[in-house]
């Protein structure tokens, strides 16, 4: 148990040091990542941007999903699971780097998300000048 002192002045300083320096031996670092890490974030990166990807979202899962040609990458906030048509890999992450990922996955589906609003709004004005143009010409 450690106990706290009414300290002043620079010997406060000296004990929270030592204080800190005591509390922060119990704090894990984190590890580098792994050569196979390192590869599934990149097959999952490179399979995000492609644009022939189908990306998915479960809401109540949380989880996302990312269908290219025979590839199905399955990740949630802790692990990875890469599919091809013969094997599946399951790979363990850290916070930070499933957190990147998601972002990444986020970002990616939100822009395409918009280019779809874009092409949808434009199909919707050219069908509205088109109806446009059938009342001017029933009036004449």
């Amino acid at each position: 148990m450690i106990k706290f002192r009414k300290t002043r002045g620079k010997r406060a300083r000296v004990y929270l040091r030592r204080f800190f320096r005591r509390v922060g031996r119990g704090v894990v670092k984190p590890e580098k990542l792994s050569e196979i890490q390192i590869q599934t974030l990149e097959i999952v990166r490179k399979l995000i941007v492609n644009p022939n990807s189908d990306l998915l979202y479960a809401p109540i899962t949380h989880i996302c999903y990312i269908e290219n040609a025979n590839f199905l990458v399955k990740f949630s906030a802790d692990s990875v699971t890469v599919t091809n048509g013969k094997f599946s890999y399951y790979v363990n992450f850290f916070q930070k780097e499933m957190s990147e990922i998601r972002n990444i996955f986020f970002r990616v589906v939100e822009k395409r998300k918009n280019e779809m609003d874009k092409r949808y709004d434009q199909t919707t004005i050219n069908n509205l000048k088109n109806i446009v143009s059938r009342i001017d010409s029933l009036d004449v």
